[in-house]
């Protein structure tokens, strides 16, 4: 019978600089996190600090490389089906109990169990009787993940998955202690002492507003952790500026996508990882393919070269050139321009279609645009090819952040210029994170999710290829340009480790010097 945790509530300091000689690290996310369950969270707050506070079998590491972490030890059979994992003799709960293979189990089927709704099930469905389980015409006892043992978690694929070691490091394949879960009664994930992790890194406190982290001693590869605590701060809950904290000193990192052009006591990194681009109304005159069909011919990209200068590139396509595939970068394998040409006469071809069916014509179109985006002086330059080939005028309503998310939200607009910064590990992620499920701007038919799907399965670029030109074929988004996404940190700080695939911060091995 295992002890269950027991949490002390500690006074939270708020540190006046972003750390101390105790590295303690200060660092702001843009909202609170929803639930730190690892296999029903999908919020970029959440999953920063189930990261931080839970261990897989696998991880990356900060080259990029995905190694064994949980796991001491993998035994594949020839066929690449099987998957055997030895876990670490040393490895424990936070609490000091013994992570176990039954722990890993459990986490895969409640991953699975269509009450979960676990919004990464998909992911793993090439798991024996794994979508059987799901639709629950087989039991969980089926599902081909089994424990040989205390300390051997065994995998059982249907087909061979080389992005299997990787789908291993997410958040989803976590482990979980089934009788802590069930002691939770329903509340796992969302309380400080609802949470049961094996990571380097407790819940210590969550409060509105903020949430802080420790170091945890019974972490396997604690004498490597040197950071000793992170204070989260919430920004949907404090209205503070980021960029002021940072520059002030109050927080250690700060993620923009604007190039600051700092001085020497600030360090950089950076990738083409945005997509800035137009959506169109679900409702209203862009309901109509033939007028979005337009734009997009009108659309004079290269107005923008000079004006992005170093900042960013003209779109060539959807996906950007940072997004990954098959051991490289998708861009290297797929470098035709998928856009449609600047082309005069088949824009007004295009918008006279549309006039036959609206013979009222247009008066003025509304785009709104988020402030402090960037994207408004980019859009006023590109609108003047739309005033002259097809006489198309449009009230640009500059909205500041939240106004605009409940704008877009309402869909009380004709067009909205959105940045897209995505997943950055596959093209299916990059992709479907186009498309909210609530998204109020057109979304594509089930062709397009169905090469997704394809595209993954399969590890075809062809198939992201043609979802690629169907969105942009049926004018469904209409690609701008590429930006970059910057993350910087004061030079008094090292160690941290910054995935611009994931957009997660690694505070492990952070330091100050």
């Amino acid at each position: 019978m295992r002890r269950f945790l027991a949490l002390c509530i500690v006074v939270l300091c708020f540190f006046p600089s972003c750390g101390s000689e105790e590295n303690d690290f200060t660092y702001d996310l843009s909202a609170s996190p929803l639930n730190l369950d690892p296999q029903s969270a999908s919020d970029p707050s959440s999953l920063q600090i189930i990261s931080s506070i839970f261990q897989g079998l696998t991880a990356k590491n900060k080259d990029g490389d995905i190694v064994l972490s949980a796991a001491e030890k993998c035994v594949v059979t020839d066929n690449g089906l099987v998957y055997r994992f030895q876990l670490r003799e040393d490895l424990c709960w936070q609490d000091g109990e013994k992570v176990t293979a039954e722990d890993f189990v459990y986490a895969f089927q409640r991953l699975l169990s269509y009450e979960t709704q676990a919004p990464d099930a998909s992911n793993f469905f090439f798991l024996e009787n794994a979508e059987a389980v799901y639709h629950k015409t087989a039991s969980p006892d089926a599902l081909g993940v089994y424990a040989d043992g205390e300390e051997t978690v065994v995998f059982v694929l249907t087909e061979k998955r080389d992005d299997f070691l990787s789908l291993l490091a997410t958040a989803a394949a976590m482990p979980c202690d089934r009788a802590f879960f069930e002691s939770t009664h329903g509340k796992y994930g969302l309380e400080e002492d609802m949470i049961l992790g094996n990571g380097a890194f407790y819940v210590s406190i969550w409060r509105d507003g903020y949430l802080r982290l420790r170091k945890s001693a019974t972490y396997f590869d604690a004498d490597q952790v040197t950071a000793n605590s992170v204070l989260f701060s919430f920004l949907d809950e404090n209205e503070d500026d980021p960029k002021k904290r940072f520059l002030s000193g109050t927080t250690c990192a700060y993620l923009s996508q604007d190039d600051l052009v700092l001085s020497d006591a600030y360090g950089v990194e950076k990738k083409e990882n945005i997509l800035c681009g137009i959506v169109f109304s679900k409702t209203g005159a862009f309901a109509d393919r033939d007028l979005r069909l337009a734009l997009g011919y009108a659309c004079e990209r290269q107005r923008l070269e000079d004006l992005l200068g170093d900042k960013g590139t003209v779109a060539y396509g959807v996906i950007p050139g940072g997004v990954a595939f098959g051991g490289g970068l998708y861009r290297n394998v797929v470098s035709e321009e998928i856009t449609l040409p600047y082309d005069e006469q088949a824009a007004l071809s295009a918008y006279r279609n549309w006039l036959q069916n609206h013979p009222e014509g247009l008066s003025s179109l509304t785009v709104i645009i988020e402030e402090g985006s960037g994207n408004e002086g980019y859009f006023s330059e590109l609108s003047q090819s739309w005033q002259r080939d097809l006489s198309l005028f449009f009230t640009v309503e500059v909205l500041p952040k939240k106004d605009f998310g409940r704008r877009l939200e309402s869909g009380n607009y004709d067009c909205a210029v959105l940045s897209f910064g995505g997943k950055q590990e596959d093209p299916s992620s990059y992709l479907l994170d186009l498309f909210p499920s609530e998204a109020s701007y057109f979304t594509p038919s089930e062709d397009f999710y169905s090469l997704v799907d394809q595209g993954k399965q399969e590890e075809n670029e062809e198939k992201y290829r043609q979802a690629e030109s169907l969105l942009v074929d049926e004018g469904i988004l209409l690609p701008l340009y590429y930006r970059f996404s910057y993350f910087y940190q004061n030079r008094k700080v090292g160690g941290l480790t910054y995935d611009f695939d994931t957009g997660i911060i690694d505070f492990k091995e952070g330091f100050f010097s």
